[in-house]
């Protein structure tokens, strides 16, 4: 994808600002200057008509139809040559070289541009759900899904049945036909497509490279039609009475909380907190947290302080609401810190192995908070015995209070892919602010370090002078004058760059 738009913006003087940045603009960027855009951003600058035209051209090639598009621009060149406009006709004559140079290299380099059907299952219990993907000339035009029970079988032998029954009926059959298991029947499907399509038919199980990626895609789209077609409340009432049952919870665990820690080192460490309601995600109740008093990379004391600062203040409200509550019931039963308060989920999910489960229970302790389950889900590992030298591979494991021994769920089982989900979510929430807060500090502005400047004065100042380096070198007179600052902001830019020029 980013290869494509770099090829399109080399070849294009479409504009690359954002949606924000192009309405805000008073006079046209950089880019202009250098003719890689047409400015649109300023009323009257571009031509709308040959603008259009452009991204007409753009559409074309992003739906594979290059060589309809080459045939149409030397229609254009033609044109353009007849009618004395040498200058555009040059330029027209450069991008269809480029588009056709580009066609030549994806024939030697890339196969993405033949038909192909990719495939792809996800399964859950006994149930199965195979994914199909039509992809002709490059683009993706079709998808179809099919639901299985195994019963039985194995997801494996379910999917070979199947395959040889796809192709049986009156369909198109591409050149390749791309599976993600082995199969033994793979030689004699090939020469039966073969023989049916009247040409040659590889059937192929990637491991590696563009079309792995492919398999993978399908197998995605495979468990999100899975999700849609079986996540009903009765199944995630099912399985979340599974989980409490297998892992011996007290509640049946409706609202859980995971949480996992992201860090390098020790630096930038962040905490993420997901949580799910009924088996499902609940996006508006994720935190996300920056980790203040650890500087070390000390996995424990970093969930210490993110349990922390979630559960105490809940710890808080949610005793003198039920307080409230117990005084009006006179004398009735009722536990100050139960998990049926508002604030506190059923259970409790932590991205670790014991250590981190003792730390968790230990900051429960503290705040009084008795209610509220408490497990730890382990990530599987690759475990070697020097004795047999034998590597073996661990799956995931829970761990629950007051047990030795982790709780070894069925690795099929819709209770431990239930908990894996929420675990990778919590994983994926966490990396994401992490990388967000290394860009900050990476792509950090000079003019943040300048007291006084804020955003606001920032981006003024950007769209007075273009860039960094016209700040840099404007004069405090031109920093009054064109920016309209204050003097005493002026003057802090001024020196704090030249000081910087000095220096260096």
């Amino acid at each position: 994808m980013k290869e494509t738009l770099r090829f399109i913006y080399e070849l294009y003087p479409i504009r690359k600002c954002s949606d924000r940045t192009f309405r805000g603009r008073s006079r046209p960027c950089l880019y202009y200057q250098m003719g890689k855009c047409m400015g649109p951003c300023i009323e009257d600058l571009a031509d709308r008509k040959a603008y259009l035209a452009m991204i007409e051209e753009i559409i074309f090639f992003l739906r594979g139809k290059k060589q309809e598009l080459v045939e149409a621009l030397r229609d254009q060149m033609d044109t353009e040559a007849a009618e004395e406009r040498y200058e555009e006709a040059a330029e027209t004559r450069d991008r269809i070289r480029a588009i056709e140079q580009t066609i030549e290299g994806q024939k030697i380099h890339s196969m993405s541009f033949a038909d192909r059907d990719v495939f792809g299952f996800y399964h859950e219990g006994r149930d199965m759900q195979i994914q199909a993907m039509f992809i002709r000339r490059g683009n993706l035009e079709d998808l179809a899904g099919y639901g299985f029970t195994l019963d039985y079988n194995t997801p494996e032998e379910v999917f070979c049945a199947f395959l040889n029954q796809f192709y049986a009926r009156s369909r198109f059959i591409p050149k390749e036909v791309i599976i993600p298991v082995e199969t033994e029947d793979a030689a004699a499907l090939e020469e039966f497509l073969s023989e049916t399509a009247g040409h040659k038919v590889s059937v192929t199980c990637p491991q590696r490279g563009e079309k792995s990626r492919l398999v993978n895609l399908a197998t995605r789209n495979a468990e999100n039609a899975f999700r849609t077609r079986h996540e009903t409340p009765e199944r995630q009432q099912r399985v979340l009475s599974g989980l409490q049952k297998s892992l011996k919870l007290k509640n049946l665990p409706g609202r859980m909380e995971c949480f996992d820690i992201s860090n390098i080192m020790g630096k930038l460490a962040v905490g993420s907190m997901v949580t799910f309601d009924n088996a499902l995600p609940n996006k508006n109740r994720y935190r996300r947290y920056k980790v203040e008093t650890v500087s070390q990379p000390d996995d424990y004391a970093m969930i210490r302080e993110v349990l922390t600062r979630r559960y105490k203040k809940a710890a808080t409200e949610d005793a003198g609401r039920d307080a409230r509550k117990d005084a009006k019931k006179d004398g009735k039963k009722g536990d100050a810190k139960e998990a049926s308060a508002k604030n506190l989920p059923q259970l409790i999910i932590i991205d670790g192995g014991r250590g981190q489960l003792g730390v968790a229970l230990k900051v429960m302790n503290e705040l009084g908070i008795t209610g509220v389950d408490v497990i730890a889900l382990a990530k599987a590992r690759k475990k070697y015995n020097r004795e047999m030298d034998l590597q073996y591979e661990l799956q995931d494991r829970v761990y629950v209070p007051g047990r030795q021994d982790p709780v070894i769920l069925p690795t099929d089982s819709a209770e431990l892919l239930l908990l894996g989900r929420i675990r990778d979510e919590a994983h994926r929430f966490a990396i994401t602010y992490h990388k967000k807060l290394r860009e900050r500090m990476f792509y950090r502005s000079p003019l943040d370090a300048i007291p006084g400047i804020g955003p606001a004065r920032k981006t003024k100042l950007m769209k007075c002078f273009g860039s960094i380096q016209n700040i840099r070198e404007a004069s405090l007179k031109d920093l009054k004058k064109i920016a309209g600052l204050p003097e005493r902001q002026a003057e802090a830019i001024y020196n704090y760059f030249n000081a910087a020029a000095t220096e260096m």
